[in-house]
Order: C-alpha cells, then structure tokens, then sequence
C-alpha cells in the first residue's frame, strides 16, 4: 500500500473515532457504515458512483433512484451556470456543470463531517449546512470526451522517474503507455551533464514535463505524489488536463544500489498446465517488478503436449540494480532454459522455456464399435482408427480372443490407465497387459463366435400403420425366432392419435435371438410394405435400431350433416 493510502486510512479511522473526516478532492474513498441514534450515515461520497462523467453522444443522467441508501436530483448547467432544461445527451468538447441535489431515503442520515468528492470532475461549489438533511453539490466537468477517454488516476512520479540511485544513468525522457516526457537534472542548482551518472551521497533536484498520450488525460483535481518525503513544487494553476510541468523535484541524496539477489522465479510466474489459463499478471517482488508477463504460443489455455515460453521484463526497484548480472543467473524450477538478456542495469528481460505440457488421459475407452464382436462368416477386424488412438488386432483361430495393439495420436496418453481402463460391451472379459504411455496393448475374449446372422427381414404389419383418427399404437406384434422387440415403438412426433396431414416415423429395437447376430448388415436390410423408407441406424450385432418412415396421413373427413 502507498504510503499516502496508508496515512489515509489511519487518518479516516482516528477521524470515525473523533467525530471529522474531510475528503480530498479526486480520491475514491470508502468506509464501513458508521450509526448514530436517529440512522444509518450515509460515508461513501465519490459523487461519481451517482453522476457519471459526461461522454459525447451518451444520455445525461437526471435522477439517481436505484439507490438503497438515497436519491438524487441532477440540474445540467452550461460552463457559465446557466440551466439547460432541454439537455437530452451529451455535446463533444463542451464543459459542463452538474447541480446534484441529494436526499437521504428513510433511514439513513448524511455524516455532517464528511465533504464530498468527484473524480475526475472538479467540485465548485457545496452547501454549507452540514445539518440540513438534504445536499446540494455542484461539479464543473472536463470538456465532455468522445467516449475513448481514459483518466490518469495513479500519480505517483516513481511510475515515469525512478529514484536516483548511486552508479545508475538518470532517465532524461519518458515514454509510457499514458504519457511522454522530459526531465532536466540538476545537482546543487546546476544542470547535470548529459553524460553523468547519479552519484551516492548527493541531493537531486529535476523539473519534469508530461504529455499526455492519445486517448488519456490527466484529472485537474488531482496533485502528484512521490515517497518517500519527495519534495515537489508545481504551481497551483498548473491543472492542464493534457499537459504538466513540475519544477521541482527534490530528491534527497542518492543511495549505493544494491545489485539484485532474488533470482529464483517459482514464486513470481505460475508453470504451464494443460487445460489452465496461463498467468499473465504483474509480477511483484521485494527487489524487483514486471507489469505482466507474455507467453508464447498466445493460447487463451494452455494446450497439451506444448512447450510454452515466458518472457518478462524485469524492473529494479529503487535502491537495486541489475549491473553486473550474467545471463544464467535467475532460474526457475523444472524449466528447461532460463535466460537473463537486455540488461540495461534498472530492466532486464528474463525468458524461460518450459517442458512440453501433459498430454490428455485417453478417456474414450469402449472398444464395442471398434472391434465388434466375432461373427460366423463375419470379416474380423485387423485395424482401426480412432481421433484418440490407432489399433490392429489379431484374432485367434477360433475367433474368441482378440489381441490389440493401441498406438496413442499426438496430445494424448495413456499413462496412469489400469489393466481395466477399457471396456467392451459384448465380451466375457477385457484386460491389458502393458502399457508404456503411447501404446498399450490388451487381450479381449468372448465366450462364442456369435451365430447365423439373421435373415427374417420383413417387418410388414409389425405394427400399426398410422391412419388419421387411429391411436397411435406402441405395440410390436411380429414373433420372430430370430429376434424380439425389447421395447415399445417409440412416434415421432410424439402422439396419441395420429393427425391428419402428417408424416409418421417409428423407431423400434430388436434384440439377436441365442445363435443369430445383426453384425454386417446393410443399413436397408429390413423391409416393410407400404413405408417410405425403412432403414437401421443403429447396429451393435447383439441388437439394431430400426427406423420406418411412412407417409403422410390422409386429410381429415368433414362429417355429414
């Protein structure tokens, strides 16, 4: 925590012990609800939680009622104060004002101590009567921004001029993301010299010139700041949104840098894992800090079987230095490469290549439609592929056991899988018998080579052809030795009684009788009179799934009078 947040919030808590908390202007501060005898006070006061900042082309806000605690009144006035009764959405590159009036719902109190704040608007005006139980607060605004305006909220000086430090270069010039900028050194009222170095035991003084970058702007209520006890001097006017100058900076002598130490990384970069999202965050150490840090592949997750490299662009922090350091001397457990480049003494940029991630456990293990069970006069299956594994099977002579060899495809693995890891749903028993990780091989047996297969092949009149007015009749009625229905006829669409105008599908299942089998027959094996089309979608050997469509029933008849 900063040094000014941490002396507010010691300030804030003595102030809710003592009775008086004023706000500065442009910070977002929040407290625990306090209470007195008559209510609940009101503590957060950031009027920009109530009144956005205005925004070309986007609605102005003109009461505040979802609030739990209160409602307000919002008047819109032009940069001279006068009313603007007619303000529908905002104009661009206009000031405006806002005249909020305030009121507490029932329940709740204001605390009388406690001023108001908008970042980042500039507060011109509030009442004065901290025992009225109304507020009215009014805000001078920026020129109103085209909406891709982001506000510079840090302003601590450290983020754009480090410290100096004894033996380190000064920065002359800033460019970051927000702002550009230029800095002039001066030692005891002197400009330092282009090519000086900051010297251990000496004071520093630099005026420094910010520009904002395109689409950012400085808040005018908001001062700059730089611990520890950093004096600084900017004149009052000096509230440019899109420029600043502070003359000057006065540091105090310069300390010996300390060369950095911590140069194990385990605790700063999380290592990749299959399936997480890598860790992008800002690294923070006690001797050094990253913004972010950048993985290559970019993958949104990490995938299998993936070497990934982190790179990271170390920062001293102020009072350490990275001169001197080899390009081996940071590390990072179970990588296979750490390299320390591009060390300018206050950056360095750290790149470490990791081991290929996990592959994914084979978690499709039901061999039935692969290897289907042996047939009379069937063709055995000798290879298959799978989009997990490849196989080849040998078959004993009589067909009842079946040697497989899985081969694993690229991302996957079967290390970890048991001898019972896969399964087969027509087999006496399944089990394996070695497995190095990328091929696993297994024995199946079955109890018999599966018989005759069928060839009783007319379905007609099984069941119940659909006719408009006719219940819809789930029953199967065809005896068959060869085979049985083991379910109900299942209509779609799903009916009662069979409406007129409407095609009709049903579906059926049939189970292999002992000594016959389904295995190897066509899709139109079956035959039923009168059906558009009859066909099997389904086909496990030991039963099918049969499908009959048949067409559309006739018209409803108009009764007689």
């Amino acid at each position: 925590m900063k040094k000014a947040a941490v002396m507010m919030v010691l300030s804030c808590l003595a102030i809710l012990i003592f009775g008086a908390c004023a706000l500065p202007l442009g910070e977002d501060f929040t407290i625990a609800r306090d209470t007195d005898q008559n209510g609940i006070y009101i503590v957060e006061y950031d009027l920009q939680s109530y009144v956005p900042v205005p925004v070309s082309g986007v609605a102005a806000v003109q009461s505040v009622s979802q609030r739990g605690d209160l409602e307000a009144i919002v008047t819109w006035k032009d940069r001279t104060g006068n009313e603007l009764p007619n303000l529908d959405t905002f104009l661009p590159n206009t000031v405006y004002q806002a005249e909020i009036k305030l009121t507490p719902r029932a329940g709740y109190l204001f605390n009388p101590a406690i001023s108001f704040a908008y970042h980042p608007g500039k507060i011109s005006a509030q009442n004065d009567d901290r025992d009225s139980p109304t507020r009215t607060v009014t805000v001078t605004y920026h020129n109103s921004n085209d909406g891709n305006i982001t506000y510079i909220v840090d302003y601590d000086l450290q983020n754009y001029v480090p410290i100096p430090v004894g033996g380190e270069e000064p920065v002359r010039t800033i460019t970051t993301t927000e702002v550009t900028g230029t800095v002039s050194w001066k030692q005891g009222g002197s400009p330092l010299s282009d090519s000086a170095v900051f010297q251990a035991g000496q004071g520093y003084g630099a005026d420094i010139r910010l520009q904002v970058q395109p689409g950012y702007r400085f808040s005018t209520a908001q001062d700059f700041g730089y611990p520890p006890n950093t004096v600084i001097t900017q004149p009052a006017s000096n509230r440019d949104p899109l420029t600043r100058s502070l003359s000057t900076v006065s540091y105090k002598n310069a300390a010996v840098a300390a060369v950095v130490d911590d140069f194990n990384l385990d605790a700063y970069i999380t290592s990749p894992v299959t399936g997480v999202p890598p860790n992008t965050g800002r690294v923070e150490g006690t001797q050094y800090t990253a913004a972010s840090v950048s993985w290559s592949p970019a993958d949104a997750v990490f995938n299998e079987n993936t070497s990934y490299t982190a790179t990271v662009i170390l920062t001293a922090k102020s009072g350490y230095t990275f001169n001197g350091l080899g390009s081996n001397v940071f590390s990072y457990t179970g990588a296979s490469t750490v390299v320390f480049g591009e060390n300018t003494g206050r950056t360095g940029t750290v790149t470490i290549i990791f081991p290929n991630t996990a592959a994914t456990v084979v978690n499709e293990r039901n061999l039935t439609t692969w290897i289907p069970a042996p047939v009379l006069d069937g063709i055995p299956v000798k290879t298959f592929e799978h989009s997990q594994y490849t196989g080849t099977v040998t078959w004993s002579p009589g067909g009842n056991t079946a040697w497989v060899i899985l081969n694993v495809k690229a991302g996957y693995t079967f290390t970890g899988l048991g001898t019972n890891a896969f399964t087969h749903n027509d087999c006496s028993s399944i089990g394996g018998t070695s497995n190095t990780g990328s091929i696993y091989r297994l024995e199946i047996h079955f109890s018999t080579v599966f018989g005759t297969v069928a060839d009783d092949m007319d379905l007609s009149g099984a069941i119940t052809n659909p006719v408009t007015g006719n219940i819809a009749d789930p029953s199967f009625s065809k005896n068959s030795s060869q085979y049985a229905c083991s379910t109900t006829v299942i209509w779609e669409p799903s009916t009662a009684v069979f409406a007129a105008n409407t095609v009709y599908t049903a579906r059926i299942v049939l189970d292999a009788q002992d000594g016959r089998t389904f295995a190897g027959l066509p899709e139109s094996a079956f035959t039923y009179s009168g059906s558009t089309s009859i066909s099997i979608i389904t086909n496990r050997g030991t039963y099918v799934v049969v499908e009959i469509v048949f067409p559309a029933t006739a018209s409803a008849t108009v009764a007689s009078l």
